[in-house]
């Protein structure tokens, strides 16, 4: 019975395997005793049917597996002779077909739509570990003692062994049938050199299809140089789109990706919303800068950000350098510095860990021992004794381990206690591709200066028509931004989004009708609907085109609702802006960042500021569209 079941389990993972040769090569040691075993039997059958006593045809059997052949011979002793050749030589058989293969199927995957892959240390091993059965991947790998090139091999992906950035290997590409490129090869500056050169041999080869690179820049320095090349330039001839990531960057966008900023109790009021950070490097930086440009709000609630830290006088001023904040630019947002040593006692008994507006403690450090142990003392010292306090500990754990999952699911002893960071999440296919903020961006940027369509929804060739249409890099990460504040305007809404499989169509009847029935009420008190908008938009055109045109609506700073969420909005991309080192200037010129919509929207007067207010209100208005068109529905939250 259990013979038979190994055997069952056997036959089953041969016929789902992607790479037949690499499931042989596994097994191989049992594959060659099987044929061992049938060219012994097969000769002594054979020694036997010549005449042979039993011992004799044995012997002789065993000595054909020193290539000791008979003179004469039969059908049996024919096979029996190929079965233990092929024993004899499996070892150099493997290799050399292995080979052979792996080639075979590396040409194979060049030639059809596949993504790339530009080493196998940590993050790409992430990636390729992720669920990618069904892509069609290609590795590029120096160092050929790799011990995960097998594995990868093994399930069916293409490697090809060689440094890239030789002429040899560069060569190799083809950027016809390259959908996506994650280059992380350990160095920044090695990295940086292939993107450069790809982006060059792309423009030469004058390829139309898009390509999307992934780069891996953890140094801070090299990414402002890299991005001063590209963020104000357009990359449409050819299409190429360039995201460049590090992983405390990951890290901070995993954390808001699972825990709202803010909850029901304070987006439903103006309550002042207070946040805790514990933390002084490189992952403390990113999570503040990830709440400085998701913190606003329809309601303005005015959020404190303390950051306690025996050195946090000294990382606030680097903050401050490298987020651009002042009170002005973020004008719901202050910063409370509280130096304090948590190696001390009077650290936990800071009174702002017992705030009744408190929200959430980010404790991220960029050592995860430091931050698993603060949260235990944490939870120890104040929060497993204030059970009415509703607080969020969420702090990063880089390994996700079993003492996490345990974290994560207690209802009891670690009760809002959540991690946050995993690799092996934040570098999984679906987290580092961004495929659906991706393509709601590409829905946002396609409706600037388009009149309104409610049931608009587009193919993928035609937001690329716009997307790579004299589109400056920095105008697509405005895009990105503005998609990862939607779900802060669905709970403002009191709703939220969910994946779905209905079609395009389906989900976005739907989500008109749950999205509707909560905003209409509201652009009716200030007499505004649909068809207003319609006819707004096409003013739109005039605009561009240099003649007279009307503004038919100024929102107000009131109770409405629709009109909170448009104020919310352009403060919102207010803060973008601000983060990527925008100022205010009367003139608009982007190559010198100077814009002149960056100001509070009660500051429009002039006619050419008014008419783009209803950028804010697409942004609004066009939710149902973005998700629809990337497969979300909208439900009551």
């Amino acid at each position: 019975m259990e013979f038979y079941k190994n055997l069952q389990s056997f036959i089953s993972e041969y016929k789902h395997s992607r790479n037949r040769l690499y499931f042989m090569q596994k097994y191989k040691l049992y594959i060659a005793a099987f044929l061992a075993i049938v060219g012994f039997v097969l000769g002594f059958i054979g020694f036997l049917l010549l005449g042979f006593s039993v011992v004799v045809s044995g012997v002789k059997a065993l000595k054909l597996f020193s290539l000791d052949y008979p003179d004469e011979g039969n059908i049996f002793l024919f096979f029996s002779i190929i079965f233990i050749t092929i024993t004899l030589f499996s070892a150099a058989l493997f290799t050399f077909f292995k080979d052979f293969i792996n080639k075979k199927i590396a040409k194979r995957i060049i030639q059809t739509k596949h993504i790339a892959v530009f080493g196998l240390g940590e993050i790409n091993q992430a990636f390729l570990n992720s669920n990618l059965t069904n892509e069609n991947i290609i590795i590029f790998e120096a160092n050929k003692n790799n011990i995960y090139i097998e594995e990868y091999q093994e399930k069916g992906f293409g490697v090809i062994i060689g440094d890239i950035l030789s002429l040899r290997q560069f060569n190799l590409l083809n950027y016809r049938n390259m959908e996506y490129a994650l280059i992380a090869l350990g160095d920044d500056r090695a990295n940086i050199e292939l993107a450069i050169q790809m982006i060059n041999a792309i423009k030469q080869q004058e390829e139309k299809t898009p390509t999307r690179l992934i780069i891996h820049i953890a140094n801070s320095k090299l990414k402002t140089i890299f991005h001063q090349n590209f963020l104000l330039s357009s990359l449409d001839e050819p299409m190429i789109d360039i995201k460049t990531f590090s992983f405390y960057e990951e890290c901070a966008e995993d954390l808001f990706l699972k825990h709202s900023l803010i909850s029901k109790e304070f987006i439903y009021s103006s309550k002042e919303l207070k946040s805790i950070v514990l933390g002084n490097g490189s992952l403390a930086l990113a999570v503040i800068k990830n709440i400085l440009l998701l913190s606003n709000f329809p309601n303005n609630n005015k959020h404190t950000i303390c950051i306690v830290d025996k050195e946090a006088e000294i990382f606030y001023e680097k903050l401050r350098l490298l987020t651009n904040y002042t009170q002005d630019k973020f004008p719901t947002i202050q910063f409370e510095v509280i130096n304090k040593d948590y190696n001390l006692v009077n650290f936990y008994q800071e009174k702002i860990f017992m705030d009744s507006n408190l929200s959430n403690v980010y404790i991220c450090y960029d050592d995860e021992s430091v931050n698993l142990d603060l949260a235990i003392i944490l939870n120890e010292k104040i929060y497993i004794k204030q059970r009415s306090l509703k607080v969020n500990i969420l702090f990063a754990i880089f390994k996700e381990t079993t003492l996490s999952n345990l974290l994560d699911e207690s209802d009891k002893s670690f009760k809002n206690f959540y991690t946050f960071g995993s690799k092996n999440k934040i570098f999984a296919y679906n987290r580092l591709i961004e495929e659906d903020n991706y393509k709601i961006a590409k829905m946002i940027h396609h409706g600037y200066g388009d009149e309104f369509d409610k049931d608009i929804l587009l193919s993928n060739d035609k937001l690329n028509q716009k997307w790579f249409k004299q589109s400056a890099y920095s105008d697509k990460l405005s895009s990105i931004a503005q998609a990862k504040h939607i779900d802060v305007k669905l709970l403002a809404l009191d709703l939220k989004r969910i994946k779905s499989d209905l079609i395009q169509e389906e989900l976005l009847k739907q989500n008109r009708a749950k999205f509707d029935a909560k905003i209409e009420p509201f652009m009716k008190e200030v007499n505004f609907n649909y068809d207003t908008l319609y006819r707004y938009s096409l003013e739109l055109a005039k605009l561009w085109a240099g003649k007279k045109y009307n503004v038919l609506y100024k929102p107000n700073i009131s109770d409405n609702l629709f009109e909170k969420l448009i104020f919310c909005e352009h403060n919102r991309w207010n803060a973008f802006h601000y983060l990527q080192g925008w100022e205010y200037h009367i003139e608009k010129d982007k190559d010198l960042k100077q814009h002149n919509c960056l100001k509070p929207l009660e500051l429009f007067n002039e006619d050419y500021l008014l008419i783009t207010i209803i950028y804010d209100i697409y942004s609004i208005v066009y939710i149902p569209n973005y998700l629809a068109n990337s497969g979300w529905a909208i439900i009551d939250a």
